[in-house]
């Protein structure tokens, strides 16, 4: 017999994309199936679409529960499953018929810990490839490092909804305070605990982008700002737990971490137009040693020329360039629309 597959499902506010999500799963080649369905306190109609599904399937574990975000609910997922193997999905996104027989079957054949596959871009109704690394091998003990340098670098995403996992290697759950970059966190730490993974380049994700995901709640900037500094220094700690610290890799995550908050700071300033509030908060962020050592460590060359520009003008204080581009930027979002 097949062995039992967990696939954990977060589910929030998703009622536009949630049926098409589920029915990908629930429609799978590979049946022996655990699907843990969280419903993290939606406030539309996302609880009743779990609840219809829930009757229809007695293979759905449905877990109804308050808001507590994204690492809670997953960890909540993790604490439930009795699968073997442990597979993600996010609740706007959906599948292959075949992806999960797929992964199942490549990590058998190969002998791995874990199996990574790849995914394409849904936009507006279309299909976009990604233009990420395209890999088809295996990782040993020994290679490991090497493919966590990869993933820091961005060559390839830390995407959660790729993988298949052996249940028994996930030694640390997600990281609760963490809202950004608590993937990046659990994905480490699980490689660091595994003999090997098998990545491959076939396609077998659909990835989403929805207007939530395009969208950024503005009133919230200033606290995702603060969390992507935490995310800095527990992400530095969980590298340094698995020997996975190289100055390259540290360098990856301080000039990943100030380009999301330069980002961050660009949709401040898109929302409330006060560039003096935005240059404050960029002064009083440059005194605390912790950012101080992110701008030291800083490397442009992993970003690309956009990204280069943009960041140049604000971490050297040319803020009338920065401003200038923001309006750019601005312009340009309203024609695309």
């Amino acid at each position: 017999m097949s062995d039992l597959i967990s696939v954990i499902v977060p589910v929030y506010n998703a009622e536009k994309y949630l049926r098409k999500c589920i029915e990908s799963i629930i429609n799978q080649t590979y049946s022996n199936l655990e699907i843990i369905l969280i419903n993290d306190g939606s406030e539309d109609d996302s609880k009743n679409i779990c609840d219809e599904f829930a009757s229809k399937d007695n293979r759905i574990v449905l877990i109804h529960k308050n808001n507590e975000g994204v690492g809670r609910a997953r960890n909540d997922g993790l604490n439930k499953a009795t699968g073997k193997y442990i597979a993600f999905v996010d609740c706007d996104d959906y599948i292959e018929k075949d992806t999960i027989e797929t992964l199942y079957n490549t990590l058998i054949k190969e002998s791995v810990d874990c199996v990574k596959g790849n995914y394409d871009i849904i936009t507006n109704g279309n299909m976009i490839q990604n233009n990420e690394l395209k890999l088809d091998r295996k990782y040993d003990k020994n290679e490991i490092k090497d493919f966590v340098n990869i993933l820091l670098s961005e060559k390839v995403k830390s995407f959660l909804w790729l993988l298949l996992i052996k249940k028994e290697c996930i030694k640390d759950n997600f990281n609760e305070e963490l809202f950004l970059y608590e993937d990046v966190n659990f994905y480490i730490s699980f490689l660091g605990n595994i003999n090997n993974i098998y990545v491959f380049s076939k396609v077998i994700y659909h990835y989403v982008i929805t207007e939530n995901s395009l969208s950024r709640d503005t009133s919230k900037m200033y606290s995702k700002i603060e969390n992507l500094k935490l995310a800095n220094c527990i992400l530095k700690e969980t590298l340094k737990r698995y020997n996975f610290d190289s100055d390259e890799n540290l360098k990856a995550i301080d000039t990943r971490i100030i380009n999301n908050i330069i980002n961050y700071y660009y949709y401040v300033y898109k929302t409330n137009n006060n560039l003096k509030e935005l240059i404050n908060s960029f002064e009083e962020n440059r005194k605390e040693e912790n950012f101080k050592q992110m701008l030291r460590n800083y490397d442009e060359n992993i970003l690309t020329k956009k990204e280069r520009l943009f960041n140049n003008y604000l971490i050297n204080k040319k803020y009338f360039r920065f401003w200038i581009l923001c309006k750019i930027k601005n312009i340009l979002a309203k024609i695309r629309k």
